[in-house]
Formats: C-alpha cells, sequence, structure tokens
C-alpha cells in the first residue's frame, strides 16, 4: 500500500486507485 501506492500515485492527475483504499 505504502511503496507500491507511492509509484501509483507519482502522478497526481491519476486517478486513485484500488491500493489507494
Amino acid at each position: 500500500m505504502g511503496i507500491e501506492n507511492n509509484s501509483i500515485t507519482t502522478s497526481s492527475s491519476q486517478p486513485k486507485t484500488a491500493d489507494d483504499l
């Protein structure tokens, strides 16, 4: 959730993924 999400949330334009929850 932290590390994986970190690379996914790198783009603020990208919507929140299931991992974010």
